[in-house]
């Protein structure tokens, strides 16, 4: 007999407490980062698809929390439960998100043996294009979601980049903006989740976590497209 669905709306509330971010990785290691991931039941019972019952673990903790480790003590149920109540909490009042730090790839140039860099005016002409991008980037993981008053800071602070930096920059911050839309129309779908059948909306929720990825991973590749272009020249 096939398990029964998560009914959709659950979902929605399951992974808007969370913003899918992993209790288990929250409750081991205070990372509070966005993770791709799957829905769990607490009370490892398929069945049980109560909102309680249920918590976003990472691939990782997912398979380790249903598997039957042979040697060391299988997590319980009431840790999980913590887990999901102290990543709850810390979503509704806002804990800032834990970033990797980016491995910068300087490129040098081989004439002067040293790092290129631009002058502290340039520097400050260009920098507020990059503040916005940062802003309007930790804006979309913490909430997990576009606000539309953001993305209007974001377009108008950033108007700039073609003429403070180049094509390369202008490109990255348009494709931001698409990513940002997309994402929008994305979460429209989700509000009315009776219009879907259960596969269309398990494509949905794909494409959401998708795009979250994305903005995930653009929060540290943002930082290394930006670096050679506000690198202060020594002096």
């Amino acid at each position: 007999m096939a398990r029964p669905q998560i009914p959709k709306l659950t979902q929605k509330t399951v992974l808007g407490k969370c913003r899918r971010r992993c209790a288990l990785c929250y409750y081991f290691d205070f990372d509070t980062s966005f993770k791709k991931g799957q829905l769990a039941h607490i009370d490892r019972n398929p069945n049980n698809n109560s909102e309680s019952n249920l918590v976003y673990l990472c691939l990782r903790h997912h398979d380790e929390y249903d598997t039957s480790p042979s040697q060391t003590k299988k997590l319980t149920p009431e840790e999980v439960m913590d887990a999901k109540r102290d990543i709850e909490k810390s979503i509704e009042n806002k804990v800032s998100i834990v970033f990797p730090e980016p491995q910068v790839n300087v490129q040098f140039d081989k004439t002067l043996g040293e790092t290129k860099g631009i002058s502290v005016e340039v520097y400050k002409l260009r920098y507020p294009i990059f503040g916005a991008f940062i802003k309007f980037i930790l804006s979309v993981l913490q909430n997990a979601k576009v606000d539309p008053e953001n993305l209007n800071d974001f377009r108008a602070n950033t108007n700039d980049s073609l003429f403070l930096f180049n094509d390369e920059i202008d490109t990255f911050i348009r494709k931001v903006d698409r990513k940002a839309v997309e994402l929008v129309y994305c979460q429209r779908k989700m509000e009315k989740p009776d219009r879907y059948d259960q596969y269309e909306w398990g494509k949905i929720v794909d494409q959401e976590a998708d795009i979250l990825t994305w903005f995930t991973d653009v929060f540290t590749n943002g930082r290394q497209t930006f670096y050679t272009f506000l690198k202060i020249a020594d002096r």
